[in-house]
Order: C-alpha cells, then sequence, then structure tokens
C-alpha cells in the first residue's frame, strides 16, 4: 500500500485490516507504482525512477534500492504518471512528460523512448514477445518489444484523448478523456 510522505509499504493481513510490513521511504511523493516477482518500480511527482527488490518472500522486510534514475530533461517537469515492470523479458516501462521510456530492470539504463505526447500505455505479454501500446494525441502506435523495438502499426483515434489503455486477450480497450 501507499503510505503518507512519500512511503512505500507492502505486505499487510486482509484478515484484520492491518498494514504491518515495514514502510521503504523514497523521498518524494509516489505518482506510479508496479510490482511483478520480487520487483517494485516506483514513479515519483520529482520525475524519478526507483526500482527495489523484496529480500524476503513475503515483501516483510524493507525494500532494497536497486536502481534510481531521474527522468527530468532539461526544462521539462513533471511526475512520472506510469510505470510498468516486466521481469520475464528484463525491462521497466516508464510515462513521464509525454515519452514511454524502456530502461533495463537491473540498473534502469534508458534503451529506447517512445512516442510524442503520449497519455498513457499499455503491455501485452500473451505473445511470445511483448506487445506495447502507446496512445498519442491522433493515434495508438503499436510496437513489438524484442531485441530491437520494432512499430508494428499506427491506429488512428477519431473520439478524442486516451486516458487508460489495457489489453485484453487480442483487443485493446481505451478510455477517454
Amino acid at each position: 500500500g501507499l503510505g503518507e510522505g512519500g512511503k512505500v509499504a507492502g505486505g499487510g493481513s486482509m484478515a484484520d485490516g492491518s498494514l504491518d510490513a515495514p514502510c521503504t521511504d523514497v523521498g518524494a511523493e509516489v505518482t506510479a507504482l508496479d510490482a511483478a516477482g520480487c520487483w517494485l518500480l516506483v514513479g515519483t511527482r520529482t520525475g524519478r525512477l526507483q526500482l527495489y527488490s523484496d529480500p524476503s518472500p513475503s515483501w516483510r522486510a524493507p525494500a532494497e534500492l536497486v536502481a534510481d534514475t531521474d527522468l527530468a530533461e532539461g526544462a521539462a517537469t513533471g511526475p512520472v504518471e506510469q510505470v510498468s515492470v516486466q521481469p520475464a523479458s528484463g525491462i521497466a516501462l516508464a510515462l513521464r512528460a509525454g515519452t514511454v521510456t524502456i530502461h533495463q530492470l537491473g540498473d534502469l539504463s534508458c534503451s529506447a523512448k517512445l512516442g510524442e505526447e503520449a497519455s498513457a500505455f499499455a503491455l501485452n505479454s500473451s505473445h511470445a514477445v511483448l506487445r506495447l501500446a502507446v496512445a498519442t494525441p491522433s493515434c495508438i502506435l503499436l510496437f513489438r518489444l524484442g531485441a530491437v523495438v520494432e512499430q508494428l502499426r499506427s491506429l488512428p483515434l477519431a473520439h478524442g484523448r486516451v486516458r487508460k489503455l489495457l489489453w485484453h486477450g487480442k483487443s485493446l480497450a481505451c478510455g477517454f478523456r
């Protein structure tokens, strides 16, 4: 769960409604979270992307910071809006200031930047290779994420700005503003 003042807590008991796991102070207000396996990916209001690892299989110990990077570039400011961690593919993704960035899981080094004025992204891991959809003002860009990032196609939009994307099987659901 989320704590106040930029803290992230894991674990807790649903039986008694308590959150009894240790909190990890991430040093800024948390704006995006994703977790998979032993990894926790955190986006902050100040534009930082932080990767934590669970030292225990139950998330009962404080998370250990593995990597921390600043996604802010030049004068562009703003929070990290969306994150996704994909341990099977060894990557992490983040959306900030209209750009989707793809990072290597171990050190968060940036391997690709996608989309111009992007507002949301969604991943489909039901294929042997990850598929990524990135919403821009005029279209949804579809990519295949492998050793090389390959743009597959562009789907024009007729209904306005996409705020949320979700893969459901082979279909893509869009939430518009």
